[in-house]
């Protein structure tokens, strides 16, 4: 009698999303900052059409852009979604599936952080290749107020906001650029999360890499 009690307690009931403010990623998330431009071009890494009703069901937004970077003429593509309800039929897909959903060869997957001011963001890196082409990949996952890289860090952050009595948004956050030279890619999408993130409010920010930002 009493576990069904407390299970109904403790069921979230309010919505993350709320608490940032419901936010649009179209505005959130500037066309122009620094050095970089949207030049308008569409590439969105994250779909196929086959997949379109997959992200109907998972997704409340999605984004693709392609920036140009003014100081060297190099292109790097973006792609956001998110998804209003991470319970376990809901939840987000990594890249290391969407991937190779889309014929790519994954080459490498690892680890990584990025310094943006005196904070860390705790990013996942990625090379895949599809025939001559090698793309390098940067991404990190948004679960409520925390960014996670992997399925354990994820689950960890759902679990701390149900217990808060949250149910958790989540967003993911793709930067690549079609480049063999996975060292300078790095460093240019290093550049460009930095000046993104350093460049919008606090509430854009948070609505990017949450208030656990360190």
């Amino acid at each position: 009698v009493a576990s069904p009690l407390v299970a109904s307690l403790l069921m979230p009931r309010a919505n993350w999303y709320d608490h940032l403010g419901r936010p649009n990623y179209q505005t959130v998330i500037p066309t122009e900052f620094g050095d970089w431009v949207d030049t308008g071009d569409i590439e969105n890494v994250l779909v196929t059409p086959e997949q379109v009703d997959i992200v109907k069901t998972i997704y409340t937004q999605t984004l693709s852009r392609t920036y140009l970077h003014k100081p060297t003429g190099r292109r790097i593509m973006v792609s956001v979604a998110h998804g209003l309800d991470q319970t376990y039929p809901h939840q987000m897909h990594w890249p290391a599936v969407c991937y190779p959903a889309q014929g790519f060869q994954i080459e490498s997957i690892a680890a990584d952080r990025i310094a943006i001011g005196t904070r860390q963001l705790d990013v996942a890196r990625m090379t895949v290749s599809k025939g001559p082409f090698e793309e390098q990949v940067t991404y990190w996952m948004r679960i409520g107020d925390h960014v996670t890289r992997g399925s354990l860090q994820l689950n960890l952050a759902r679990i701390r906001l149900g217990l808060r009595g949250y149910v958790a948004d989540g967003l993911l956050f793709v930067v690549s650029e079609v480049s063999a030279d996975g060292r300078a890619s790095d460093l240019l999408q290093n550049q460009f999360i930095a000046d993104l993130v350093s460049a919008v409010t606090p509430a854009a920010q948070a609505a990017l890499v949450g208030q656990a930002f360190p």
